[in-house]
């Protein structure tokens, strides 16, 4: 038994190794935090994770003094040492080390603590406790743990790592086959939150040891429901990810270091390629059936639409938009009823209908009724704010016009035009950056209208406005977008190469292209990532 638990520390730490090589390596490369940026915490485990050891005797001081109070039954003087700090990750070593029932007890409950006001400190603490739990086989730990993994922020890579690190959990399993439990509804969340780690620079190696594809295969077989939009949310990125798996298996040319700091992002050793494999495969096996339920689906989650929370009218609206579903009947019913809590995220959805002028026609007519543009759009620097119509309240003015450019009709087109003059910043932006989506029906008077707007005062705008012109096609801003690409700085790169494929430049595709064969496996594999987001921003709807 007790040879069982070192094996299994062993591995759960040499996972960790690989997890902070790589995050460590990107640190270095990208060079955009300087250390007096970093808090210490956070500077701590980049540390350690590039190969400085732990004090061992102080971890051996540390085990020896709470299995001490262990025999003594003084559980609350051992949590009442575990304070925020660069202390933490020693105690919760020591802790995970001593390997009894008692000690993952201790663990669970430090689990969700407000440890720190620095997001990215407070998820290396629950990486922290996430990898002790696991090294202890602290199942119980589980519910716990994945509601932890679920509210982590999203925005930051790290939460996609103790996704992974949760759903590594054997119990895992039982909450997918019941997916429409309370557990199990968030069981699914943190399991795609997993699977998008993929794209965001986890290795597909980690996805693999967390068997990704067998619990994927779960969820499917228990036969999820076709309106849950959580299990919607899932199996698009299971889509996305086959569809990019080509790229997380090939080496960078001219790439002959493999391992995890410097080389691809798949490490060839018979093991770690074996287990992809496998995995890769079972999700490979389930795409043609997930895109058929996928495609069943949009008319079941929209007849949820009008009824319960604004949570979860929410996850509707984000799965039927993923889908890129033409839901228009419904949602337009419902906006004129005032049945629908997330107005914004309703309206956005509508730029999928298929008769795209009706949609257009009712937004324009609904514009008009409320927003008065010529008072708006009297726009002087010198102007009296009170001779300025106001925005109502419950009036999704970006919205629409975010809508309207999507939609690509004459009507809408003109009210985009009338927005680029108001008065307010916020509106101009939004209405530069919902142009070039389409090519303009009035070609002429759009470019002259953002050729003006490239004067703009607000740098935002001025922003946008570029973007829409490179999505035109004009070669100066093409060239601005194309500079960053060119940089020695690879920062510079990263943000050129997320501006791209963010803003849909199309036009610049063959330059992103060029950089997924990079010696740099964090340039290549971004670039890579670049190129597929524009390819699914063109692929028609799985809704569709």
């Amino acid at each position: 038994m007790l040879h069982a638990f070192v094996l299994a520390t062993v591995l759960v730490l040499a996972l960790l190794g690989a997890l902070a090589a790589a995050l460590a390596g990107m640190l270095r490369r990208v060079g955009r935090q300087r250390k007096d940026e970093i808090s210490p915490v956070s500077r701590q485990h980049f540390e350690l994770f590039q190969g400085e050891p732990l004090n061992e005797d102080t971890l051996e001081g540390l085990k020896s003094r709470y299995r001490q109070l262990m025999e003594q039954g003084d559980t609350k003087a051992i949590e009442s040492t575990l304070r925020p700090g660069t202390q933490f990750v020693m105690q919760i070593r020591a802790l995970a080390e001593l390997g009894t029932a008692e000690a993952g007890r201790i663990l669970e409950r430090q689990v969700g603590r407000k440890l720190s006001s620095d997001a990215l400190e407070q998820l290396w603490y629950s990486m922290d406790l996430a990898c002790g739990l696991r090294a202890l086989n602290h199942t119980a730990s589980l519910p716990t743990l994945m509601r932890c993994a679920d509210a982590a922020p999203v925005e930051l890579p790290l939460s996609h790592y103790l996704a992974v690190e949760t759903v590594s959990f054997l119990g895992i399993a039982g909450y997918l086959r019941q997916s429409d439990s309370e557990m199990g509804r968030v069981a699914v969340r943190v399991l795609r939150r997993a699977i998008e780690g993929i794209r965001r620079g986890v290795e597909p190696s980690r996805l693999a040891e967390a068997r990704v594809g067998d619990l994927v295969e779960i969820l499917w077989d228990s036969r999820p429901a076709r309106d849950d939009p959580r299990v919607a949310l899932l199996l698009i990125e299971v889509i996305r990810v086959v569809r990019r798996l080509p790229a997380y298996e090939d080496q960078p040319k001219g790439n002959d270091s493999w391992n995890s700091e410097e080389g691809g992002l798949l490490d060839p050793t018979e093991g770690d390629l074996e287990g992809w494999t496998w995995q890769a495969s079972r999700l490979v096996a389930l795409e043609p059936g997930i895109r058929r339920f996928l495609s069943k689906m949009p008319l079941p989650l929209a007849r949820c639409l009008g009824g319960g929370s604004a949570v979860e009218e929410a996850e509707l609206l984000t799965a039927l938009t993923e889908l890129k579903a033409d839901v228009s009947d419904r949602l337009v019913l419902l906006l004129e009823r005032r049945k629908i809590h997330n107005v914004a995220m309703a309206v956005r959805l509508l730029a999928y209908a298929r008769a795209p002028h009706l949609i257009s026609g009712w937004l324009v007519a609904w514009t008009r009724s409320r927003i008065d543009q010529n008072a708006r759009a009297l726009w002087r620097p010198w102007g009296r704010q009170s001779a300025r119509s106001a925005i109502p309240a419950d009036f999704p003015y970006l919205a629409i016009l975010d809508c309207l450019g999507r939609l690509g009709c004459a009507d809408g087109e003109e009210i985009l035009l009338a927005a680029l003059r108001d008065h307010a910043p916020s509106v101009r932006r939004a209405a530069a950056a919902s142009l070039g989506w389409r090519e303009p029906i009035a070609h002429d008077k759009v470019r002259a209208a953002l050729h003006i707007g490239r004067s703009d005062p607000s740098s935002d705008v001025k922003y946008a406005v570029r973007a829409a012109l490179a999505r035109l096609g004009e070669v100066q801003s093409l060239q601005m977008f194309k500079r960053g690409l060119e940089s020695e700085d690879l920062g510079q790169k990263l943000v050129s190469i997320h501006a791209i494929s963010t803003e849909n430049i199309g036009l610049l595709w063959p330059d992103l292209d060029a950089l997924t064969d990079s010696e740099d496996p964090v340039l290549s594999h971004h670039a890579r990532e670049a190129v597929a987001m524009l390819a699914d921003a063109d692929a028609p709807g799985l809704g569709q």
